[in-house]
């Protein structure tokens, strides 16, 4: 049996997966399984949305596909994405394939939905190799779009770090909304590798989390600090006295301000949550250092 589909992000970023709009050609050959019902449902295919890539599936193609049997519960699990597809005939999905399996599935409200153009666009900006900071991606990240942002993240999560985070550091200066803003936050934050702690991508994004919080609106600079005290006070040594070193020896690595840092940090004063105080308080005994 295979595994359940996933969202469509990680797919789009894949290149070696085929990501196809069809319609459903006939009703689903399904039977008791586990899971409700499972068998072949036949696709006619209408466009390949992705760039060329994978062998596209023939005109008229059969995929696996298994869901809970009773509607009510579809609508319950969200979990399976092939609980939240039609699969009567005509319905319009984008159906994402790998080596013939399908490893994402979405409904589309037809082959003229808007929806479409946003997936080509974000099949056509994670698709290529990352090899400089691209101004479309970097509006990508920044927008509206999740598809797109998530896409694209996927695919800077594989590259190199260095280009990530240019290109998260520049989204998150762009970006106008907080709730975007958090999610290129923490995309950042995750390039940090612990195990290479002294490490030239290390210090580049301890500088672009530093430099973020230098221009975030006040009500956000906790957030930052809080990314920046989870991997400067990161356990690294049991020996409190070398662990002490190497936090001190990460923020000599950090090319921000001083004096702008310190200023940024005392002026959070009771700012955001207990934690987010505290980290703010561990963060600027650091800088005070410097």
């Amino acid at each position: 049996m295979s595994a359940a589909p996933v969202a469509l992000a990680p797919a789009v970023a894949d290149p070696e997966v085929v990501v196809v709009l069809a319609t459903v050609a006939a009703p689903p050959a399904a039977s008791p399984s586990p899971a409700g019902e499972a068998g072949l449902i036949d696709l006619s295919r209408v466009e390949v949305l992705s760039p060329p890539g994978p062998e596209a599936p023939p005109d008229r193609f059969s995929v696996r596909f298994e869901r809970a049997a009773d509607p009510l519960a579809r609508d319950r699990d969200g979990s399976n994405p092939w609980n939240r597809v039609s699969l009567d005939p005509g319905a319009a999905l984008v159906v994402a394939l790998r080596a013939g399996e399908v490893v994402a599935v979405r409904s589309v409200e037809g082959v003229d939905d808007p929806a479409l153009a946003a997936i080509r666009a974000a099949c056509a900006l994670a698709r290529p190799p990352v090899e400089d900071v691209d101004p479309r991606r970097v509006r990508a990240l920044a927008g509206d779009d999740a598809l797109a942002r998530e896409a694209l993240l996927v695919r800077l999560g594989r590259g190199r770090v260095d280009l990530a985070v240019e290109h998260l550091a520049a989204a998150a200066s762009a970006a106008t909304d907080p709730l975007v803003r958090g999610r290129l936050r923490d995309a950042l934050a995750a390039q940090f590798d612990p195990e290479r702690w002294a490490s030239r991508d290390n210090a580049a994004v301890l500088t672009a989390l530093a430099r973020a919080l230098l221009g975030a609106p006040r009500v956000e600079r906790p957030a930052w600090a809080g990314e920046l005290a989870r991997w400067l006070r990161y356990p690294y040594d049991p020996a409190p006295e070398r662990q002490e070193r190497v936090a001190r020896a990460l923020v000599l690595l950090v090319d921000s301000p001083p004096v702008a840092m310190v200023a940024a940090l005392e002026g959070l004063g009771g700012a955001g949550t207990p934690e987010d105080q505290a980290a703010a308080r561990d963060v600027l005994a650091l800088w005070l250092q410097l």
